[in-house]
């Protein structure tokens, strides 16, 4: 299925490419009978990372199947375990604890959009780059104070135009660029 989808433009979306750029694996992906996700083979320090500014890629066998951003850490540790691994703490505070089992549209579609892949016994992970956090100085009401910037929105527009331009599509599961 997933090879069909991307013909012969799979060398564009393989997460091989994208190591460089400092894109690393977070998690395997394994999804139950009631089509929660649970996490195995975790990157602790990446998974339970306080950074806030992230772009992350769902990734399929080694094809990436959607590219999204965030401005919450990965996960926060809860005491929920599974392959006595600890799982992120279901809520909207962190992006793969959301992805992992809340409803609403984004996160459940692709809960059940990825059961068949699992099902047909295809390997699927979580990866993430960090992206940077700037500080500048700005005055308020003339007392100077600090404010962060961050890139992560903009530059998960950047990495879908690039598969527009190198690919002529968007990985499976983005609908468009924003």
């Amino acid at each position: 299925m997933i090879y069909e989808h991307y013909n012969n433009k799979g060398k564009s979306f393989n997460i091989k490419n994208f190591i460089n750029d400092g894109f690393e694996k977070v998690c395997d992906v394994l999804s139950t009978k009631d089509r929660l996700w649970w996490y195995s083979n975790i990157n602790k320090d990446l998974m339970y990372s306080e950074h806030r500014s992230w772009i992350y890629f769902l990734v399929i066998d080694n094809f990436i199947v959607k590219c999204g951003e965030t401005g919450n850490p990965l996960g926060i540790r809860s005491r929920t375990t599974f392959l006595k691994e600890a799982q992120p703490v279901s809520g909207t505070k962190s992006r793969f604890g959301r992805l992992r089992s809340m409803p609403g549209d984004t996160d459940q579609y692709l809960r059940e959009s990825v059961v068949p892949y699992i099902l047909d016994g295809h390997k699927i992970s979580l990866w993430a780059k960090k992206c940077p956090v700037s500080t500048k100085q700005v005055s308020i009401a003339g007392c100077t104070t600090q404010v962060s910037t961050t890139i992560h929105k903009d530059l998960e527009i950047m990495y879908l135009e690039h598969f527009k331009k190198h690919a002529g599509m968007l990985p499976l599961f983005n609908k468009l660029t924003k």
